[in-house]
């Protein structure tokens, strides 16, 4: 079979005649033991190792992601401030996932050029400030619990050291965060689902149809 596909065959050819497409999906989530390290910066690089993960799987993306992130720890918040810190390059797609938290009720926090592209955009935004500018700023308002989930997309060393404190106040209060806009869309469908309708929960058998009815 390998060296079939490696010819230019589709698996749609050369998959088993009783092959059945499978009616769920399936999220693998690493698991990082930055709760363990409070002191140190939770930002990813290749040095980094995983202590582990865990798959949620549901009939949909969203609530597949949704049992991942529980299992990982990340309690997904259904109600709050998201606080929003992006680079320029991610600004125009920042948008479209800053609106499905405005649709689901959520408040938009934001420094001060993410905060004028959202309003410039129509969004209704609260400025914060940066941390050097006093308060209120990202820290400050992540101790006192008054922000639920951020989104924060660095560019460069600069950057990257200006807003650790961000990441660092994030793992300390088991904030969920995103470094990425497409990880940040996904905690929002994530979200949609909890709201709209729950967890469910059904057998690895049930879901691999191998339960006799």
């Amino acid at each position: 079979m390998a060296t079939r596909i490696m010819l230019g065959e589709s698996l749609a050819e050369v998959k088993p005649a009783n092959y059945q497409a499978p009616t769920h999906v399936a999220v693998k989530v690493p698991v990082f033991p930055f709760i363990k390290f409070k002191d140190s910066d939770p930002k990813l690089g290749p040095e980094m190792r995983s202590t582990g993960e865990v798959m949620g799987i549901d009939k949909a993306f969203d609530m597949a992601f949704a049992k991942a992130q529980v299992g990982a720890g990340n309690k997904l918040p259904l109600s709050g401030q998201v606080f929003i810190s992006v680079n320029d390059a991610d600004k125009p797609r920042a948008l479209e996932v800053a609106r499905l938290y405005v649709d689901m009720g959520f408040t938009l926090i934001a420094t001060g050029g993410t905060a004028a592209y959202l309003k410039t955009h129509g969004l209704p935004v609260l400025l914060i400030n940066k941390k050097h500018e006093g308060a209120p700023h990202a820290e400050e308002l992540i101790n006192s619990g008054q922000v639920q989930l951020i989104i924060n997309t660095p560019i460069g060393e600069e950057a990257l050291m200006d807003d650790s404190y961000i990441r660092k106040a994030a793992v300390v209060h088991n904030i969920p965060w995103a470094a990425t806009i497409s990880g940040a869309k996904a905690i929002a469908e994530a979200v949609s689902g909890l709201k709209k309708q729950g967890f469910s929960v059904k057998s690895l058998q049930e879901y691999l149809n191998l339960v006799k009815r």
